[in-house]
C-alpha cells in the first residue's frame, strides 16, 4: 500500500475515534438529561462523519482505490464488516436525527423518543464496532508494510 494511502487511513482512523468519543459523550449527556449538550455532541458527530465522506471522495479522486485483490481474504472480510457497521451508522444516525424532536429543552418523553433512542443506540454501537474494526484494519495495513 502506498504511504499516501496509509496517511489518509490514519487520518480517517483518528477522525472515527473522535467521532466515536463525541457520540459516547452525547449519550452521556442524554443520560444526564442535558438535551442541549446531547444535541450539540450528536450534531458534531454527524459533521465529523460528513467530513470523512468529503475527505474520502477527495482521496478517491486524488489517490484512487485500494487494490483489494492484493489483500489477504480475512482482511477483505474485515473491511466488508467495517463497511457494514459504517452503513448502519449513517442510516440509523440520519433517521435518528430526522426523528429528533425540535426545540425540546428537557428530556421528557415525546412520542418519537423511544424510536429515536433505539436508533441512537444502534448508531452508537455500530460506530463503536466500526472503530474497533478500523483499528484492526489499520494495524493490518501497517503490519503489511515491507
Amino acid at each position: 500500500m502506498p504511504p499516501s494511502h496509509l496517511v489518509f487511513w490514519t487520518f480517517a482512523w483518528l477522525l472515527l475515534g473522535t467521532t466515536t468519543a463525541v457520540a459516547w459523550l452525547g449519550q452521556r449527556e442524554m443520560s444526564a438529561r442535558d438535551v442541549g449538550d446531547h444535541r450539540r455532541a450528536m450534531r458534531l458527530a454527524g459533521w465529523l462523519v460528513g467530513l470523512f465522506l468529503v475527505a474520502y471522495g477527495a482521496k478517491l479522486a486524488l489517490l484512487g482505490r485500494e487494490h483489494l485483490d492484493t489483500w489477504p481474504a480475512p482482511m477483505v472480510t474485515l473491511l466488508r464488516v467495517h463497511e457494514s457497521f459504517m452503513a448502519v451508522v449513517v442510516a440509523s444516525g440520519l433517521v435518528a436525527w430526522r426523528m429528533a424532536p425540535r426545540g425540546l429543552r428537557s428530556a421528557d418523553e415525546p412520542p418519537s423518543r423511544p424510536r429515536h433512542r433505539r436508533l441512537g443506540w444502534t448508531a452508537l454501537l455500530a460506530v463503536s464496532g466500526g472503530f474497533a474494526t478500523a483499528t484492526a484494519l489499520l494495524a493490518g495495513m501497517f503490519l503489511a508494510l515491507d
